[in-house]
């Protein structure tokens, strides 16, 4: 029974893959359908599939195209296993990189939080050459020095001078 044969745009569809990306892969050398003399077509086979099947998942995998190109053609399996622990090991480098960005965000989405708490905290009002900046009562907030700048910064925002004001509960 003849292997049903596959033009590139359905076995780009087939795959979640552009037309582009099929053709992409054959010019550097990871595929090689039939090519129809006739009607210049390409024509994929099952063979055709798994590779390009191996190609993407190896892809997701953040490999290159080079070592992947070694996967196929180079069969030697000590240095194959050997990409994939390095290739491990640079994913959980990565992981580690995202683990603290995603921290870095999480804070600055607590800085955030507190600034917004603290600007809807206070009224500011003059009194003679200081200003006043009076707490609301159901606002706990105590200005240390991990704080101080914050205050500072809110404070900025409004124009008011540094060391000229105080805090005073109402």
């Amino acid at each position: 029974m003849k292997d049903k044969e596959y033009k590139v745009s359905e076995v780009a569809g087939l795959l979640d893959l552009t037309p582009e990306t099929v053709r992409y892969y054959e010019s550097v050398g990871l595929i090689s359908p039939r090519h129809d003399a006739e009607n210049h077509y390409r024509y994929y086979l099952s063979n055709d599939f798994s590779r390009l099947y191996n190609v993407k998942l190896l892809r997701s995998l953040n490999f290159g195209l080079q070592d992947i190109k070694s996967f196929f053609y180079e069969k030697d399996l000590p240095q194959q296993r050997e990409a994939a622990l390095q290739q491990a090991d640079q994913i959980k480098e990565q992981l580690k990189l995202l683990e603290r960005q995603i921290d870095v965000l999480k804070v600055m989405a607590e800085e955030i939080d507190d600034m917004e708490r603290l600007e809807n905290s206070f009224e500011v009002s003059t009194n003679q050459s200081f200003w006043l900046i009076p707490l609301r009562e159901d606002y706990e907030f105590d200005v240390t020095e991990d704080n101080l700048e914050m205050v500072r910064e809110v404070l900025e925002k409004y124009s008011i001078p540094r060391y000229s004001y105080y805090f005073i509960s109402e």
